[in-house]
């Protein structure tokens, strides 16, 4: 699991789709796995899924994906720039796109998370893991990326 999630607890809201004005709480263990919970649902007991994959795939853009116990699998793309989330539901039948935004959470359950933004009020992902500075890879030139035509 990469280090920009292990040990935190992430909270993102869904502006669209049919969790649209919903929020989740997903926190991230060493182990592998993720706890997550809807916050203001019937209920608020979390539910811990044993596997979830986290890479990343750019700076400050990270993948996380792990499959649910009622069969669904949630596929989200979290960059820590504009602090937007893009997730993809799925299961047999559906396939859903959602958009949000999303924030740590300093203290779970609290009502007032931590915004992680790279606009100085925050530490950037860089700060908070100076390892991972030496991980980079060089941009490439827009010239040289394909067209998408």
């Amino acid at each position: 699991m990469t280090d920009l999630l292990t040990g935190k607890t992430i909270r993102w809201t869904y502006v669209d789709g049919p969790t649209k004005g919903k929020s989740f709480e997903h926190r991230f263990f060493e182990d592998g796995s993720v706890e997550y919970r809807m916050l203001g649902g019937k209920t608020n007991a979390a539910k811990r899924i044993d596997r979830c994959e986290v890479t990343e795939i750019g700076e400050d853009v990270v993948g996380i994906s792990y499959l649910g116990d009622e069969g669904w699998t949630l596929t989200s793309i979290l960059d820590y720039r504009s602090n937007e989330i893009v997730s993809f539901a799925s299961n047999e039948k559906q396939l859903v796109t959602q958009r949000g935004s999303f924030e740590e959470v300093v203290d779970p359950g609290d009502a007032q998370p931590r915004t992680v933004r790279n606009d100085g009020g925050t530490k950037h992902a860089r700060e908070r893991n100076p390892e991972r500075a030496e991980k980079t890879r060089p941009e490439t030139p827009r010239a040289a990326m394909p067209s998408r035509h």
